[in-house]
């Protein structure tokens, strides 16, 4: 999930915003210096999949919305600290905001802030570092993953397999469920995530994803993308 945290008063251009995904979130800070839209924008705005928030905040001090904006940032980190890949991206054109801010998170919770000075180049950066994650998995593809392995060879994966490559095995699935149709919320991404690191068999995966979901079909087509997952999960499992 990518998250646009927009500075309104130093950045009005919203370019890129109906490109969006559904599990992607939007909020507009804004004040009474920068309330209006053009038409344009807000026929771009109505096209969007992502969950757009409006946040009024006070003014009448130096930096009054970049303060505000950053004590938000660090309630939607705490909020969303047990959802896998979450992006955060400020759009502003403002230099004042501190590389102090953004290294602090980097230090404290390991979470990459972005900057930019539009959605469009927010989620470029967004698109380079899942096709990086892609191309660590596709090393690790052709490294690891076997169709059938015997006892010998299960227990030499098991023993190579690493912590960052089960990381990058989340990531990959996180990615594919998302970028999939299938209309599924936060939440169940990340359990369907769990689900599928953590049982040993389709069959059982099968079951658990039709208990979470309620949905026979849309749990078909989940395990449709799935699947391919399973196998490795199991190469790799301890």
């Amino acid at each position: 999930m990518s998250i646009f945290l927009i500075d309104y008063e130093n950045s009005t251009n919203l370019k890129g915003i109906g490109n969006l995904y559904s599990n992607d979130k939007v909020i507009i800070f804004y004040s009474n210096k920068a309330n209006t839209i053009t038409f344009d924008l807000h026929q771009e705005i109505l096209i969007s999949k992502a969950k757009i928030e409006y946040k009024k905040v006070a003014v009448g001090s130096p930096n009054a919305l970049d303060f505000q904006l950053c004590s938000y940032l660090g309630y939607l980190i705490r909020e969303n600290e047990n959802t896998e890949s979450n992006y955060y991206i400020i759009i502003t054109k403002d230099k004042g905001y501190s590389s102090k801010m953004v290294s602090f998170w980097k230090g404290e919770k390991s979470i990459a802030i972005k900057i930019q000075d539009s959605i469009e180049s927010g989620v470029q950066i967004v698109k380079t570092k899942e096709e990086t994650v892609k191309s660590s998995d596709d090393r690790i593809n052709n490294d690891n993953v076997v169709e059938q392995v015997d006892d010998t060879t299960s227990d030499i994966i098991k023993e190579e397999t690493s912590e960052q490559n089960n990381k990058l095995l989340e990531e990959k699935i996180y990615t594919s469920l998302r970028n999939s149709n299938i209309s599924l919320t936060d939440s169940e991404i990340y359990e369907i995530v769990k689900m599928v690191l953590k049982y040993k068999t389709t069959q059982t995966v099968n079951i658990n994803m039709n208990r979470l979901l309620k949905d026979s079909a849309k749990a078909g087509c989940v395990m449709k993308v799935v699947k391919p997952f399973i196998n490795k999960t199991i190469n790799k499992a301890s």
